[in-house]
């Protein structure tokens, strides 16, 4: 399992991107769950700063930057899709947060 950085601001296209390890396209189209997990997510003025994912296919940890330029989107098109990648972003976040052993549990467990 490797660590990895992708500048989005150098990719082309819509955001999608091959792991650097096994080249499994990565897309913030694919809702389906199957290619990559988010494990965290940085924001700052409402937009992610760094996003960091894993590669389901390999287990590579790809931390995402370049999240700037959507700021400087104005046309409506662009910010539709801006929305949309956030929500599913956060979305993302929420499902792998709510798969987490509760706290509470893990620690009654641990203590007995």
């Amino acid at each position: 399992m490797g660590d990895f950085v992708i500048n989005l601001t150098e990719t082309e296209g819509d955001g999608e991107f091959s792991c650097p390890k096994c080249k499994e396209t990565i897309s913030p189209d694919d809702d389906s769950g199957k290619t990559y997990d988010v494990l965290n997510v940085e924001e700052e003025d409402g937009l992610p700063k760094k996003v960091t994912i894993e590669c389901k296919k390999c287990g590579s940890v790809i931390n995402l930057f370049g999240f700037e330029a959507l700021k400087e989107v104005n046309h409506s098109e662009s910010r539709s899709f801006t929305e949309d990648y956030l929500s599913l972003i956060k979305n993302e976040r929420q499902d792998f947060k709510a798969s987490l052993p509760n706290q509470n549990y893990c620690k009654q467990n641990i203590l007995n």
